[in-house]
């Protein structure tokens, strides 16, 4: 930092000065040695007065350097605190110096040149907060700036003043220098006589010395004036010859002029004819030459004729340097035109036999000119890996491995991705599900296929290939088949798959062309002699194979298949992918993975047909079992997806009542998930039949090579129909974990049977019911016809799942009912009046309230579930109710004792009894059955027995007759 009130002592000691105000050369401090008086300076040489100059100026730079800093008793401020700080005391008083003496004060004083600020700040300020450091460094920033500001515009003031002055100093120095140099180069360079100048420096020689070196120095000088003569007339000699030689060779010195005028007028014939008549002169030339020469020299002597000879190899040498420079500068040109040419013929998109655009054959004759100019601009020895056609070939080759290698990197990096963002996706929704997929897809096809139906103009019910074609249409459309991420994940997989289908096919088709037609000895060519070529085109179809087989490998080897799960697939199968998007583009995946190794086995046995090679049915033969691995695991992925969505599938049951508009039978009403269930069903095994007997191999009738087997074996066949069944049972699994999970949610009212909350039973054991005689059958039919099989003709297992299911829903729906049976005919019989009879002594025959309750029962059963079965269920479900309400009333009788309670019952019991059998007689279907009967002849056989009645019979008829009058209304619905 500058120091604005430094001493007077520093400044003068800084500065080498006597005073502050310096106004002559007197006030300089100089030694006695650098005293110099005025006239002695006039009597120096140049030389002493310039090296005078540079001592004084080397005396007064860099003084204050080199002197020791002295402190004054005027302490200066602590730079972090500000001015009033003495630091020398405080250093003392913590003994880190011993007086203001002590040199080590230098390292703690800002004005000494040996200020070291981390001593300063580890010793004076060891105890200060950070806090107190960072205002202090504050204040000092400011300081700086302000400073700075000051120094500036001081700088600003005296800037023109500092430069006019060195300037000035600069221009002296210049001028001196340069008129010292002068004054040494003419001296040193002065030839002529001079005795003055010999006088001064060598005294003792005589005049005849200096004569003689006076004659020396004209006879140099003549000598370097005739040298320059000599010099041009050697080399006008040397020219002359070169020129003598360029007249006498002027084809070879126009010739790169003559080639770049030709192909600026693209006269390619005339460039080529100059260089082959070019390749013809230069071998003569250089036979010419060397017999010119050994002419020349054969009569020389070496000893005696030394300049001859040396004259005859520069002269040589001369036009040897001369041709060759036109030698390689043609070499060049012919280098970048055969380079041109060969570019322009790699990358010609060529097709041996192909015509392309207006003029047939133009492509052929294009590659053909291409080809023969090479071959007439090379001069090799015909070489195959030299030719043209070898080349372009070879070329063509590497450009399908490299750019397949692209595509194969580019998908699997892709793919990658996807498959970790689909993963962050479908975690982050509400519905996520491990290892589940969106079947609520499949639902929404078949809305489409519903409202397709409800909005046509015919009622009439399609037939069943109208019905599978409207089935496959709907299902097999693109539209809203899965989430939309999962979808752009298959269309990675498919991209890629199309690439190999059109792109690459469209390339090795090409090359496998131009193979044949130009290693066909009929065609004039014989390219690929020792099979380079085909060796390299096998390992291209090796790698191929080998790429395709790794992608469509799964990670499930020692996996049951019955157990295998969608994730087994992932190399190729998206995460939570469901079957409507797997069927639908692995369908397309597998055609066109079956038309490429058709197309590739075809071309793999042209080019052994052409190369005559033995080992081409061994590649087939990997081609072919490639195609029945890949197509196998298509097959299981698929499967495996499609048991997955068959386990979801009680996700589509809302219990919605559902009534198809070509359904015309007065069956009981089930819901809608069993049309969804039937149509997916029969779409699935459709696209399951097109996976497997693949249409368009059935023979060789387009003369391809057979990859692709057209039906599929007997273990695939059974694998199909282990995956078909296990779909079957698994869906049944799927509607009986509905059916728990809505039955552990139901709650009862107490106060009544709540029959609204138990219908989703009835409506399962239905759908059963439609399953077991409709749906299944007719699936199972179909599955015969498109594959070939016999099981609708077998005791199937899963018949006897389905009605064990039915039955235990069934059984479910009467354990219901009952429980509210039992619970109103207990409440009567634990709770007996105390008196049947009352103050007045009359007895009162009515009907007890828990026989209207339960026949209420009956007719909301009636209205409710009545008209959602089928009639032998509905006259089951009435049958078990009315027998088990009789058997209870008969169990509570026989247990009461027998006491006035007992006794004051046995009338109304009788009455309810009679009632509840005249009920239900006029009924078709309500009827009581023969068991019920006898248990009401029980029951009236221990009243009668017991009974002391307090009626007579007319009395009692008349009251039955009465209240059967007064609820016949109410009970109609049994008719």
């Amino acid at each position: 930092m500058i120091n604005y009130d430094d001493n007077d002592e520093n400044l003068l000691s800084f500065y080498n000065i006597a005073t502050v105000n310096p106004s002559s050369r007197k006030d300089l401090n100089l030694t006695n040695q650098e005293q110099i008086d005025s006239d002695e300076l006039n009597n120096l040489t140049t030389d002493e007065q310039f090296n005078l100059l540079i001592t004084l100026v080397n005396t007064n730079t860099g003084h204050n350097n080199n002197s020791l800093y002295v402190y004054d008793d005027e302490d200066p401020e602590d730079p972090l605190r500000g001015r009033g700080t003495n630091v020398v005391r405080q250093l003392i008083q913590k003994e880190v110096i011993s007086s203001k003496d002590d040199p080590k004060l230098n390292s703690f004083l800002i004005s000494s040149p040996n200020f070291d600020s981390q001593r300063f700040l580890t010793t004076v300020h060891q105890d200060s907060s950070i806090d107190e450091l960072v205002q202090s460094l504050n204040f000092l920033e400011r300081n700086i700036h302000s400073q700075t500001a000051e120094l500036k515009s001081v700088i600003d003031s005296n800037f023109i003043k500092f430069v006019d002055c060195k300037k000035s100093i600069d221009d002296i120095l210049v001028g001196f220098r340069q008129s010292k140099t002068k004054i040494q180069q003419d001296r040193e360079n002065s030839k002529v006589f001079n005795p003055q100048r010999h006088r001064n420096t060598e005294k003792s020689d005589s005049l005849s010395s200096e004569l003689e070196e006076s004659l020396k120095n004209i006879n140099m000088a003549s000598t370097l004036l005739i040298r320059p003569i000599m010099e041009n007339k050697s080399k006008e000699q040397k020219l002359n010859t070169l020129i003598e030689f360029i007249k006498s060779n002027k084809f070879f010195f126009d010739l790169p002029h003559n080639l770049i005028e030709s192909l600026s007028t693209q006269n390619n014939d005339q460039f080529i004819d100059d260089y082959n008549r070019f390749l013809k002169e230069k071998q003569e030339f250089i036979q010419r030459q060397e017999e010119t020469y050994r002419r020349d020299i054969a009569h020389l002597n070496p000893e005696t004729d030394y300049e001859a000879i040396k004259e005859r190899e520069q002269n040589q040498q001369l036009v040897d340097t001369a041709i060759l420079r036109v030698f390689a500068e043609v070499d060049n040109i012919i280098a970048e035109y055969r380079k041109k040419i060969y570019n322009e013929l790699l990358s010609l998109d060529h097709e041996a036999g192909n015509s392309k655009g207006h003029f047939p054959n133009t492509n052929n004759a294009r590659f053909i000119s291409l080809v023969d100019k090479l071959y007439q601009l090379n001069n090799d020895d015909g070489n195959n890996t030299s030719n043209p056609i070898y080349e372009f070939l070879n070329t063509q080759l590497n450009g399908l491995r490299k750019d397949l290698d692209y595509q194969i990197n580019k998908f699997d990096t892709k793919f990658k991705m996807m498959q970790r963002k689909l993963l962050d996706y479908i975690s982050s929704l509400a519905d996520y599900r491990e290892g589940g997929s969106h079947v609520g897809h499949i639902s929404e096809k078949y809305s489409n296929i519903d409202d397709f139906f409800r909005a046509s103009s015919t009622s009439s019910t399609p037939s069943n290939e109208e019905m599978d074609r409207i089935i496959i249409k709907f299902f097999d459309s693109s539209d809203n088949l899965d989430l939309s991420f999962i979808n752009e994940t298959w269309l990675v997989l498919l991209n890629f798959v199309t690439y190999l289908d059109d792109l690459f096919l469209k390339n090795i088709t090409k090359f496998v062309n131009n193979y044949n037609h130009y290693s066909n000895p009929d065609n004039g060519f014989n390219i690929d002699t020792q099979g380079k070529i085909r060796n390299s085109f096998v390992s291209l179809v090796v790698h191929v194979t080998n790429k395709l087989t790794s992608l469509f490998d799964d990670n499930a080897e020692s996996v049951n298949q019955l157990e295998s799960s969608p994730r087994n697939y992932s190399r190729f199968l998206p995460y939570h992918t469901n079957s409507l998007s797997t069927i639908f583009y692995l369908s397309g995946i597998s055609a066109k993975i079956n038309h490429t190794l058709t197309k590739v086995g075809n071309c793999m046995a042209i080019v052994g047909n052409a190369n005559k090679t033995t080992d081409t049915n061994k590649i087939i033969k990997s081609l072919r079992a490639t195609s029945s691995t890949i197509n196998q695991k298509i097959l299981e992925a698929t499967c495996a997806v499609w048991v997955n969505d068959c386990s979801q599938f009680y996700d589509l049951e809302n219990w919605e009542i559902y009534h198809p508009i070509h359904d015309k039978g007065s069956g009981p009403t089930f819901t809608k998930t069993m049309n969804i269930l039937e149509y997916y069903e029969g779409y699935f095994l459709r696209k399951l039949s097109d996976l497997l007997f693949i249409k368009g191999f059935e023979d060789n009738s387009n003369d391809d090579i057979r990859i692709v087997a057209p039906y599929p074996s007997k273990r695939i066949l059974v694998s199909v129909e282990i995956q078909f069944m296990r779909s079957l049972n698994i869906l049944i699994d799927s509607l009986m974990k509905k059916y728990n999970v809505e039955k552990s949610t139901v709650r009862v009212n107490t106060k009544g049977a709540n029959i609204d909350s138990e219908l989703f039973k009835v409506l399962t054991m239905n759908n059963f019911d439609r399953i077991s005689e409709t749906i299944y059958p007719k699936l199972i039919k179909k599955f015969d016809k498109l594959f070939e099989k016999n099981l609708s003709q077998q005791n199937l297992k899963l018949y006897a799942d389905i009605d064990k299911a039915a039955l235990t829903i069934f059984d479910d729906i009467l354990e219901r009912e009952k429980s509210w049976i039992d619970e109103r005919v207990s409440r009567y019989f634990l709770k007996i009046p105390s008196k049947a009879i009352d103050p007045k002594g009359d007895f009162e025959l009515k009907i007890e309230s828990f026989t209207y309750e339960v026949l209420i029962h009956f007719v909301k059963l009636i209205h409710e579930v009545k008209p959602l079965t089928g009639t032998e269920v509905f006259v089951s479900i009435m049958n078990e109710l009315q027998n088990y309400f009789l058997k209870l009333v008969l169990e509570y009788l026989r247990s009461l004792n027998r006491n006035d309670k007992f006794y004051s019952i046995l009338g109304n019991l009788k009455l309810g009894i009679i009632f509840f059998v005249e009920v239900f007689e006029p009924s078709k279907y309500a009827k009581l059955n023969d068991y019920c009967m006898n248990l009401v002849e029980i029951i009236l056989g221990i009243i009668n027995e017991n009974e002391k009645p307090n009626y007579s019979e007319a009395q009692f008829d008349n009251v039955l007759m009465k209240c059967l009058r007064d609820s016949e209304s109410e009970f109609d619905c049994f008719l």
